[in-house]
């Protein structure tokens, strides 16, 4: 570039002083023209546009900057120059579009638990809530031992015969004798509505247990119920019994002396039928059983399903007697 701007001043001082020329030679081979033909290498001209040069017989446009050289040494700094004045404070500028939200930061540590706050005051109190029911009969205490007879006063000596008196109003019934005793009753806990099946020909309970203190060798004990039962199907058979049974303390059934059995048979239709039982336990030593309903099929291979006690929920019960 620093060549070029040479080049330029020569051509410039050799206008002014030759305007009437139409070439300038210079030493060294430099030629310079207006727009000139010349086949001279180092011919600069000026074709009314740029300023060229003939290098290697090309014209070559001398506007346009040539490659850049390699860098130079690094000069010596120069001495810090003044401080100048200050400027004016420049206009307030307009204010920018609002930036991207940033990245959320990372959470902070977990600051300390607070004070106990003050306890609140006292609600006021609920409404009363409703009556639940009635829990079983407890089981009846034993006989209270007789108590011993008074000893005889003296006999008195016989007095005179006396006329017949008229006939007294009837008195009232005396106490139980020695020895004698009111029947004992106890109910149930509510038959379940649970559904049972049947698997084969053998006895099956099908209903809740309930466990009675018996208080005597010498009483029997009755068992009965009415309620609603279930059958909803019989395989190679023709019907379900129904019976009510006591258990022993070990939960093996034990099988009444007499008794009134249920059953649905597929005479009748099976499905839900009323039905009324009855079992009697005669010389069952004093102790603890359980009371509840066994069911059988009772054909070679039978077997059932879908057998419910209580069916709906009637909250039946089983009565024991002990008498």
């Amino acid at each position: 570039m620093k060549t070029f701007f040479t080049i330029l001043l020569i051509l410039t001082a050799s206008i002014i002083f030759s305007q009437e020329s139409a070439i300038v030679e210079a030493e060294n081979g430099v030629v310079i023209g207006n727009n000139t033909t010349s086949v001279q290498e180092g011919t600069i001209r000026f074709n009314g546009l740029d300023f060229e040069g003939l290098i290697n017989g090309v014209w070559v446009n001398l506007n346009q900057a040539g490659p850049q050289g390699p860098q130079g040494d690094i000069g010596p700094q120069g001495p810090q120059g003044a401080t100048g004045a200050t400027g004016p404070i420049g206009p307030q500028g307009l204010t920018g579009p609002q930036g991207d939200t940033g990245a959320v930061g990372p959470q902070g540590a977990t600051g300390a638990t607070g004070p106990q706050g003050a306890t609140g005051a006292t609600g006021p109190i609920g409404p009363q809530g409703l009556t639940g029911p009635q829990g079983d009969t407890g089981a009846a205490g034993p006989q209270g031992a007789t108590g011993a007879a008074g000893p005889s006063g003296p006999q008195g000596p016989s007095g005179p015969q006396g006329p017949q008196g008229s006939q007294g109003p009837q008195g009232p019934q005396g106490p139980i004798g020695p020895g004698a005793s009111e029947p004992i009753y106890m109910e149930s806990t509510f038959l379940n509505n649970t559904s049972f099946d049947l698997p084969d020909q053998q006895w099956y309970r099908v209903s809740s247990q309930t466990s009675y203190i018996k208080q005597s060798s010498d009483t029997e004990i009755e068992l009965s119920v009415g309620t609603y039962i279930t059958v909803d199907t019989v395989s190679n058979g023709f019907g379900v019994w129904f019976e009510l049974r006591l258990e022993d303390s070990n939960g093996d059934p034990i099988e009444p002396d007499f008794k009134d059995r249920a059953a649905l048979n597929n005479n009748s239709g099976y499905g839900t039928k009323w039905v009324n039982m009855k079992s009697v336990y005669e010389d069952l030593p004093a102790g603890t059983y359980t009371f509840t309903i066994y069911a059988q099929a009772p054909n070679a291979n039978a077997s059932a399903s879908g057998i419910i006690i209580d069916s709906g929920g009637w909250l039946s019960r089983i009565i024991l007697k002990e008498l």
